[in-house]
């Protein structure tokens, strides 16, 4: 119960991030006619600046028990803490046409601004975008793509020390439809998009959920595109296969600029005409302000399903490409502008043991503690939709992450100390709090020990004892048996790697025979406003027992969820997480939540 089951670890990845998914419209470019000309096309492209070929790395990784590929261009210059630039490619093609069709400028554009450029490869070559209804590989293989996305942030943090405000996604086609479904999902953890030949799906045709984060985003269509319908409508193939209907392109636009919160109408710009080619000629809307993210729709006039540059030419069957701008570097300029607010990261030495934390936002102080075996980045996604209000501290528990370990076995007393010292080190005087799992465990200490500290407490599957179910996996798990993509998981987390990793074990192991149990006499005598939130797939009895225990509780079980409700790319679902978001706001708010099921 206290930690993170590796069962659930291993599970996470075998599932699509969140079930419910309202969002807006599907479909994607696989061709079913014309495939040859199309791939001779891509092979035939001219290479300019074509960049040295051992420049280019090919890669896998284990996702869900897949194995995922991707191409990655790192420059000679690589900038300190630099941007990685994610593109993803249309449907029926890889990762390596993908460059071809793009003219290799990104590469160029990484090599003057020093960022990392991905190439992922979709299954099959395809991507599991929201449109439910769409016959394609990925999707009816229901293939968790945005866990794939996050193994790769994870790894290029890890290995290159990436900056994870400065993640960026750009698709084209399919891989544009995918781009929007990382906006829905994902807003946190990627700062902008850039949808180039998509429009969002209409509501009745998307399946994903998605966050009311505001996300900046750049929208590029053809007005004369005749496979994704610039003014809205069912989206044709070549061959007269319908895959659903999408909004408009103004309306995709507008859907942004009113989740960015923009209110004024956009500044309108007509780029110059530089081909010569009077037949098509871009024009520009923005809305722009130095507190919200930036929205922008380019609409090419007279363009088609093609990706505007002067560099490669798509086949007749596609439509006009535009040369007036060059779109890549225009995507890159727009990228550079944006960033998602961040915590930064701090490390603090109390009562001799070092202690790192995370720490962002402004207004009331938060506490946020981790499960057992994580660190306090399992909170990241949370604690940026909550920094608009609190400042947030997401610290790793002893022994975790960058923090030092306890001697012997953990206690979550001694971690409750450490962690109220580290709060005077801080100079904070009230807090809230917010734990899951053993981080819940030990807020209980830490109210147990200064009551008045806490002006509200947030206990996410934490219990005041060690159930049946937390012994129960004691001893089970050792490193070396982990699957090859559970291990890597913990290697990003933990500094320590694989022997940090064990040694995490061996506490937990030893700390279920020290039993720190909490009476419900204890419980009855803390003044604490306190949320329960459960999964029901573990047993009640526990919560139950907490509920009628603490004077000032609310209790919610959410069904059909286990310990790792809150988080999708641990087997959770998206549709909890983003619903946690909005009732734990409400709760700290000091508003009542009565007992209630999801």
């Amino acid at each position: 119960m206290v930690a993170i089951k590796i069962q659930a670890v291993r599970a996470a990845m075998k599932k699509k991030g969140g079930a419910f998914k309202p969002c807006l419209a599907r479909w994607s470019l696989i061709l079913v006619t014309g495939v040859s000309c199309w791939f001779r096309s891509v092979h035939a492209a001219p290479r300019q600046n074509h960049p040295i070929p051992s420049a280019i790395q090919n890669a896998n990784i284990q996702v869900g028990g897949l194995e995922r590929t991707y191409l990655y261009y790192v420059p000679r210059s690589l900038s300190a803490n630099p941007a990685l630039v994610f593109v993803f490619h249309a449907g029926n093609i890889d990762a390596e046409q993908m460059r071809a069709i793009t003219a290799y400028e990104f590469e160029r554009l990484a090599d003057v601004n020093g960022f990392i450029v991905a190439y992922p490869n979709g299954f099959e070559k395809s991507w599991n975008d929201c449109r439910g209804r769409a016959p394609y590989p990925a999707n009816l293989s229901n293939i968790d793509d945005p866990a794939f996305v996050r193994a790769l942030i994870r790894r290029f943090h890890a290995e290159h020390g990436v900056d994870s405000s400065r993640v960026f996604a750009m698709g084209f086609s399919n891989g544009g439809h995918l781009v929007y479904r990382l906006a829905l999902e994902m807003p946190n953890e990627i700062a902008a998009i850039a949808a180039v030949g998509a429009n969002l799906p209409t509501s009745d045709e998307c399946d994903c959920f998605y966050s009311e984060r505001p996300i900046a985003a750049m929208i590029i269509n053809g007005d004369q595109d005749r496979i994704n319908p610039y003014k809205g409508g069912r989206v044709t193939l070549p061959a007269g296969d319908a895959l659903g209907a999408v909004l408009s392109a103004r309306a995709t636009a507008e859907y942004f600029r009113a989740r960015a919160g923009h209110q004024d109408e956009p500044v309108v710009y007509r780029y110059p005409d530089r081909d010569g080619n009077a037949e098509t000629w871009v024009e520009r809307l923005t809305w722009d302000s130095t507190a919200l993210p930036e929205i922008s729709l380019l609409t090419v006039h007279g363009g088609g399903h093609t990706i505007p540059q002067a560099k490669f030419r798509f086949p007749e069957i596609y439509g006009a490409t535009n040369a007036d701008i060059n779109s890549l570097e225009e995507i890159w300029k727009f990228f550079a502008r944006q960033r998602v607010p961040q915590l930064y990261e701090a490390t603090a030495t109390v009562g001799g043991y070092k202690l790192h934390y995370r720490r962002g936002g402004s207004g009331p102080h938060l506490l946020m503690l981790h499960g057992f075996t994580l660190t306090g980045e399992q909170w990241a996604p949370q604690a940026k939709e909550l920094m608009a209000n609190h400042t947030v501290i997401a610290a790793d528990l002893p022994g975790h992450g960058g923090s030092s370990p306890l001697p012997g076995v953990f206690s979550f007393e001694k971690a409750a100390q450490l962690m109220h010292e580290l709060l005077d080190e801080l100079n904070v005087q009230k807090v809230s709090g917010i734990g899951h799992s053993a981080g819940a465990m030990t807020l209980l200490h830490m109210a147990a020990q200064q009551p008045h500290r806490f002006e509200a407490m947030v206990l996410v599957d934490g219990s005041h004892y060690l159930g049946p179910e937390a012994k129960k996996i004691a001893g089970e798990d050792k490193f070396a048996l982990l699957q090859p993509e559970v291990q890597e998981f913990y290697r990003t987390l933990h500094p320590g790697g694989e022997q940090q990793v064990e040694r995490i074990f061996q506490q937990y192991n030893g700390l279920v025979d020290n039993d720190e149990r909490m009476a419900p006499e204890a419980l009855a005598k803390l003044p604490v406003r306190t949320l329960l939130v459960w999964g029901d797939r573990f047993p009640l009895d526990i919560p139950l027992e907490m509920y009628r225990s603490l004077p000032h509780a609310a209790l919610w079980v959410i069904p059909w969820q286990g310990h790792t409700s809150l988080w999708p790319d641990l087997g959770g679902d998206a549709k909890v997480a983003a619903r946690f978001v909005e009732v734990v706001r409400d709760f700290l708010a000091g508003n009542i939540v009565e007992p209630t099921w999801f």
